[in-house]
């Protein structure tokens, strides 16, 4: 498993090369896309995204957009919802750093919120904005094991979705089918870009779905899209948004929800942007 995600790593599925570009797809015509956050003040999200996570700052149709290598964060005014910490159907997302030990402690030093996996270490934690999104930080232990270097300072890793008991291995045949991901172990799934990650909540209340939310939806690239939203509506997907080329004008889009209530907008047009 080891070397299979290695190669992975290599050849795109974390991009190490640019930060500019969303990752090529898969055979499926699949890569990761975007984040969209809803933030009540988009210039201090923006600063937070930018000088204290790391990303590279721009704008796609006069959205603020702040890019990772492999992910683009949306961010755009609006008043979200309390998040529900394990109570989300999406609990987290993952970013990998080249030095995780002094990512995290200048994140804390910043007067950030930050839980330590273990405090005594301090090298793997989670980092959460001011809005409440929760963002675990690591270093990238996949190319570690392989004895090889991430060159860029910090990548995009994993989504973790959050279900409940029993819904890990359905929701991963569910994206496996639509999105073409490679099954890599029980609950993950990998596309271009990012690990996509099932894990059954840790909590007995119902699960908020993530429209409302700072994390309001989750953003696949997708080749061939308007092909892709009539094989979705095949197989059962009932659209939000049908497929539309001028909702955005500098990309193609399309929205639905997932059983568990994860918002997903599949976009065609970002990958040159």
């Amino acid at each position: 498993m080891k070397k299979l995600l290695t190669i992975m790593l290599v050849t795109g599925v974390w991009p190490m090369a640019s930060w500019a570009q969303i990752p090529a797809p898969n055979e499926n015509g699949t890569a990761m896309g975007h984040f969209h956050l809803y933030v009540p003040d988009v210039d201090a999200a923006r600063k937070v995204w930018v000088e204290h996570i790391g990303g590279v700052p721009t704008k796609v149709d006069g959205i603020d957009v702040v890019k990772f290598p492999g992910v683009l964060i949306f961010l755009e005014k609006g008043t979200p919802i309390p998040a529900g910490g394990d109570a989300n159907a999406i609990a987290h997302i993952g970013f990998f750093v080249t030095q995780p030990k002094e990512y995290l402690a200048k994140w804390r030093a910043a007067g950030f919120r930050v839980d330590f996996n273990d405090p005594k270490i301090g090298d793997h934690g989670y980092i959460y904005t001011p809005e409440g999104l929760r963002i675990e930080i690591q270093e990238n232990h996949i190319l570690k094991d392989e004895g090889k270097t991430q060159t860029l300072p910090i990548v995009s890793d994993h989504v973790h979705f959050n279900g409940p008991a029993g819904y890990d291995k359905e929701a991963q045949a569910w994206y496996h089918e639509r999105f073409g991901g490679t099954l890599v172990m029980q609950n993950e799934d990998v596309i271009p870009g990012m690990r996509l990650r099932w894990a059954i909540a840790k909590t007995t209340k119902p699960l908020l779905p993530t429209k409302g939310q700072t994390l309001d939806h989750v953003g696949f690239e997708i080749k061939g899209l308007e092909a892709f939203c009539k094989k979705l509506q095949a197989s059962g997907v009932k659209f939000d948004q049908p497929y539309n080329m001028t909702r955005h004008k500098s990309f193609a889009s399309a929205t639905f929800t997932d059983p568990w209530g994860v918002s997903i907008e599949v976009t065609e047009g970002l990958s040159g942007l």
